[in-house]
C-alpha cells in the first residue's frame, strides 16, 4: 500500500539478554513507552516519513502498547489493536494465564490493585482520540476478547471513532497461523482502516 513502515523493540522484549527483558516488571507503560516516543521522534525525521499521517498497530503486548500511546499522546491519526490487553485485572480473571500476570505485575489485582489499574490502557480511554480498529480473535483464550469489548464500549461512550471486528474460530495468533480466508480478512480490515483516516 506504500505505507514506510517502522518496527521497534523496546525495553521489555527479546534480543538484548534478561536484563533488558525484565525491565518492565510491575513497570508496563513505563520505559517501553519512552523507548517507543524516541523511536517514533527519530522516525519522524525520516524523508520518507510524512509525521502529519502516522498510525500505530501491534499484536497482543503490541496492542497493549498501542492503546496506551494513543491514550497518552496525540501523534497518531489512526490505530490498530489486536488482540490487545486493555484491562490487567479483567485479564488476569478472564485470561487462562494467571500466573503470567502474579509473576509479570508482582501479585494479583487483589494485592496490586493500583498497579492494575494504572497500567490498564482502559483507565486511559476518556484521553483517547485517536480512531482505533480493534481486532479480536474470538477464540483467543491468553487475551480474551472481552479486553477488546471493554475497550471499544469505553471509547464509544467517549464519542471516539472505534470499531471492533470480532474474528470467528481463531485464537491468539491468527495473523500467523490462522486460515487463510481469516488473514485476508484481517488485512483488508487494515488496509480500509488505514485508508479512511490516512
Amino acid at each position: 500500500q506504500g505505507y514506510p513502515v517502522l518496527f521497534g523493540n523496546p525495553r521489555g522484549r527479546q534480543g538484548y539478554g534478561e536484563h533488558f527483558a525484565t525491565q518492565i516488571r510491575a513497570a508496563w507503560g513505563g520505559r517501553d513507552y519512552t523507548d517507543l516516543l524516541d523511536l517514533l521522534a527519530v522516525a519522524r525525521q525520516h524523508p520518507a516519513v510524512n509525521p502529519e499521517r502516522l498510525a500505530v498497530t501491534g499484536v497482543s503486548y503490541g496492542g497493549y502498547m498501542t492503546q496506551t500511546l494513543i491514550g497518552r499522546t496525540q501523534h497518531f491519526r489512526a490505530a490498530i489493536s489486536e488482540n490487545g490487553v486493555s484491562n490487567l485485572a479483567t485479564n488476569y480473571r478472564d485470561g487462562s494465564h494467571p500466573t503470567f500476570w502474579e509473576w509479570e505485575m508482582e501479585g494479583t489485582p487483589a494485592t496490586q490493585p493500583e498497579r492494575y489499574r494504572s497500567h490498564s490502557p482502559l483507565q486511559l480511554a476518556p484521553h483517547i482520540r485517536t480512531p482505533l480498529l480493534l481486532i479480536h480473535a474470538e477464540q483467543d483464550t491468553g487475551c480474551p476478547i472481552g479486553q477488546s469489548e471493554e475497550m471499544a464500549a469505553a471509547l464509544q461512550a467517549t464519542g471516539t471513532p472505534v470499531q471492533l471486528l470480532r474474528v470467528p474460530e481463531e485464537g491468539h495468533l491468527m495473523n500467523l497461523v490462522g486460515r487463510p480466508s481469516r488473514r485476508l480478512e484481517r488485512a483488508a480490515a487494515v488496509d480500509r482502516w488505514l485508508t479512511q483516516w490516512l
